[in-house]
């Protein structure tokens, strides 16, 4: 990926939520955007790019799509995601946080300074009553 960068494209990670949990070492890929096909009615986790369906509609295409939801703004200049990501691992508190028993989504916001309606925007939440134990929620 630092290749494809250097190159002066966006170097972004592609994989299938079980994959990337049980092959992949998270931990060495933190600089880049993620993008996580898993199709259910969630995800579980962050990620940058959600591809939630293989059998999308599009007015238009006769055939099915892929569909995906962009939780961040990719049409900034080539490298700046791996900047403002490389600053942000140094110099803030955790950004993600997992769901124990007894949560809410309130109650999360209130203990990292944060709404509910940004935890539901950045988590892609469809129903904020319902959050599950193990749950990867990004906080900022």
């Amino acid at each position: 990926m630092e290749a494809i960068e250097e190159a002066g494209y966006t170097a972004m990670l592609y994989s299938g939520k079980y994959f990337l949990e049980n092959a992949l070492d998270e931990s060495r890929l933190t600089n880049y955007a993620l993008w996580i096909a898993r199709y259910n009615s969630m995800l579980g986790r962050s990620t940058d790019i959600w591809q939630h369906s293989d059998s999308g509609k599009v007015s238009g295409i006769r055939t099915k799509v892929d569909l995906n939801i962009a939780y961040r703004d990719f049409t900034d200049p080539i490298n700046t995601f791996r900047a403002r990501n490389s600053r942000a691992l140094k110099t803030e508190p955790a950004t993600t946080y997992t769901v124990k028993k007894g949560d809410t989504l309130s109650f999360i916001a209130k203990n990292h300074k944060t709404t509910v309606k940004s935890l539901v925007s950045l988590n892609g939440i469809k129903d904020p009553d319902k959050i599950y134990i193990g749950q990867k929620l990004r906080l900022k």
